[in-house]
């Protein structure tokens, strides 16, 4: 029995329009929510200091790598036939250190599974629905943030996640992965 229903799958599109989904939107919102929900990527409490020392090591590595790399690509003269190699791996350790600075940064928060199938969403909004990391602030702050990103992730995870995710708490992941997004070179969806 799939955890996307054709109800819930309508009222995602609904809440997505005008936008139209990739044809791997649907699989994306289900395996995020499957992972959620049946524990693949739920990190037990127990088990949440040493993923947080795993995630550490692999950013602290994944820098050192990004600064020889950015050091050696200033220094070292490139052969005429693939100038642009040096570049490629140089964005490539940046996206591996921005994903896994996402995760330990999400680890550090109260419930990391809710915090990493929230980044999970965020990503399916820009890459399956090409949606914007941005929402509707009312006007002086006045009540809870709006608009289709907020829409899309209540409606993915109505019947879920109790209680559900505040609109404020999503405006302020899509911040953070904003940000994230601007300073590094993350993979886009194939």
């Amino acid at each position: 029995m799939p955890i996307v229903s054709d109800e819930r799958w309508r009222e995602i599109l609904a809440a997505a329009a005008p936008r139209a989904p990739s044809a791997r939107a649907g699989t994306e919102i289900e395996r995020a929510l499957a992972e959620y929900i049946f524990g693949k990527r739920v990190i037990e409490s127990g088990k949440v200091k040493i993923e947080r020392a795993r995630q550490k090591q692999i950013v602290d590595l994944a820098s050192k790598l990004k600064t020889a790399l950015y050091w050696r690509r200033r220094q070292v003269p490139w052969p005429e036939h693939d100038p642009e190699r040096p570049l490629r791996d140089l964005q490539a350790v940046t996206s591996i250190l921005w994903r896994h600075q996402g995760i330990l940064d999400d680890l550090k928060r109260r419930d990391p599974s809710r915090a990493f199938l929230l980044w999970r969403l965020l990503g399916i909004w820009v890459d399956h629905f090409g949606g914007k990391l941005t929402v509707t602030d009312p006007p002086g702050r006045r009540g809870a943030p709006s608009g289709p990103l907020v829409r899309f992730v209540l409606a993915a995870t109505r019947g879920v996640l109790k209680p559900p995710i505040s609109p404020h708490t999503i405006r302020a992941c899509a911040l953070r992965e904003r940000a994230r997004r601007a300073k590094g070179i993350l993979p886009t969806a194939k």
